[in-house]
């Protein structure tokens, strides 16, 4: 079968083990080499400002160039179809069985035989800030007449899509994965020692870690404040991640210096060398990053749809603390982590105190982590997509107790 991925203009890495990636790039990345093995032949294909086309463990990455002539005024409004034309002029180039498309929603006259959305984000989030991913009936409507298939990336993400098509839509949950071989082992453990080294931190010393985009969604300032408030040599914290993460319109540039505002919180920190920022860190260096420290942190502040870094921690064997919020819980599940309210900083600074604290604890949830992580693999969420892809089944009935049932696994 002939797959194609669609990305809009999301940043795709030429190099995706070297180069930092957001998490909707890396599903579709990890999902299209997992196909791979299955004997699929598989393109990623996203719009940005340099064509070029190369080789990423069997997958052909490619990235085209948008049509520049194809933002047209009908009736006084603007319409941008550059990105829609350069997808439509590579599918009939490469004729796919199937189209896939992240977080991108307009598939209208695509030549294919089986047209896929995936949804990463909650279609009907909008937040007080004016931050929004939802959308209007009309655009619910569009998506309807123009996929076959409508996925979500967890089981949060899939009801609010089920109320946004109504009976029109075919929607079904398909969890992200993880390479579990790749997250822990005595390589791993002796580069994240290496890392620590590096660091300056001690053998006793507990490290928080913040993985993913310094951006207003991810809460990271909230995170930066309760730091703060720990005090002096309780914990050191480590940021992976940059504002640039994402790429793409969901990237604004007019974010107000949101991750400067973040430096800033925590220059104390900075300085004494407590903190450390380590910019976009490549996926193949994450797993020895996740060793390194002791607990991951995720303060999401919207609907975070999945948490793929929640998911590699467990793997990691590392507790996390994490907000109550969207997809997250279906990940971070008592057994191997703390929830708290998305944005209460005072809650968050308890959870960090209370497993700062405690390393029987910690060693508890890292264990458990470990054992839900082995639930969720690439290889059946690809497994899962391919009878999306062949028939039309039924609607999904998988509780979010159990995930195996969810992707598919048997």
């Amino acid at each position: 079968m002939r797959i194609l991925h669609l990305l809009g203009d999301r940043r795709l890495p030429r190099q995706p083990d070297t180069t930092g990636s957001s998490g909707v790039v890396r599903a579709a990345l990890e999902l299209a080499a997992a196909q791979v093995q299955r004997g699929h032949d598989v393109t990623i294909l996203a719009v940005g400002a340099e064509a070029w086309e190369t080789r990423w463990r069997g997958v052909r990455l490619a990235v085209r160039r948008a049509v520049s002539w194809g933002q047209v005024r009908v009736a006084g409004r603007s319409i941008d179809f550059r990105t829609h034309l350069a997808n439509l002029l590579y599918c009939l180039k490469l004729r796919p069985d199937v189209v896939h498309a992240h977080n991108y929603y307009y598939l209208r006259g695509l030549p294919v035989g089986r047209r896929v959305i995936h949804f990463h984000a909650d279609p009907l989030y909008v937040s007080t800030r004016g931050v929004r991913t939802d959308f209007s009936p009309a655009d619910f409507a569009l998506v309807a007449r123009t996929s076959h298939v409508q996925v979500g990336n967890s089981h949060f993400v899939t009801a609010q899509v089920r109320r946004g098509l109504g009976a029109a839509g075919n929607v079904h949950t398909v969890y992200c994965g993880v390479e579990y071989g790749r997250y822990g082992g005595s390589q791993v453990a002796e580069q994240a020692a290496q890392l620590r080294a590096s660091w300056g931190v001690r053998r006793d010393e507990p490290v928080l870690l913040y993985a993913g985009a310094v951006v207003p969604e991810k809460g990271v300032l909230h995170l930066a404040r309760a730091y703060e408030r720990l005090g002096t040599g309780a914990a050191r914290l480590v940021l992976a991640g940059g504002r640039d993460l994402w790429g793409g319109r969901v990237h604004r540039e007019d974010d107000g210096g949101y991750d400067q505002t973040v430096y800033a919180a925590l220059a104390d920190g900075i300085a004494s060398g407590a903190v450390r920022a380590l910019g976009n860190v490549p996926s193949r260096e994450m797993p020895a990053v996740y060793a390194a420290a002791d607990i991951l942190v995720v303060p999401s502040v919207w609907h975070e749809a999945f948490g793929l870094v929640a998911l590699e921690a467990a793997a990691s064997s590392r507790p996390v603390i994490a907000s109550a919020t969207g997809g997250l819980p279906e990940i971070v599940t008592p057994a191997c982590g703390i929830t708290v309210p998305p944005g209460d900083e005072d809650a968050l600074l308890a959870a960090m105190r209370t497993l700062i604290a405690d390393p029987e604890l910690r060693r508890r949830l890292g264990e458990g982590g470990r054992q839900h992580a082995a639930q969720f693999s690439w290889a059946a969420s690809a497994a899962q997509l391919d009878l999306l892809y062949g028939r039309t089944p039924a609607r999904d009935t998988a509780t979010p107790d159990h995930p195996d049932l969810a992707r598919g696994t048997a």
